[in-house]
């Protein structure tokens, strides 16, 4: 690990990026109402969509908050009903 980044499967390059761009967004403090959300979707998505609890949570966030998910990953979100996603 290296500054709580996973190094398991990047290069020292792809771990720098990272670093460097991760300062540009905000973090978010867990809350009951984000579990909630997030229990309420792991209920409705995770047999049919194989939803699991880190991305429920990270959906839950972004939906309270009303902001769009960045993600290279939209496959994982894509059926969350209300989630906007940010696919670059």
């Amino acid at each position: 690990m290296e500054n709580g980044i996973s190094t398991r499967h990047k290069n020292k390059a792809e771990v720098e990026k990272i670093i460097r761009q991760i300062h540009n967004f905000a973090s978010v403090e867990l809350s009951s109402s984000i579990g909630e959300v997030a229990f309420r979707l792991i209920t409705q998505y995770s047999k049919s969509h194989s939803l699991k609890i880190p991305d429920a949570i990270i959906a839950a966030s972004c939906l309270l908050m009303d902001i769009p998910l960045f993600t290279f990953n939209h496959e994982d979100y894509k059926f969350i009903k209300g989630l906007q996603l940010y696919i670059p």
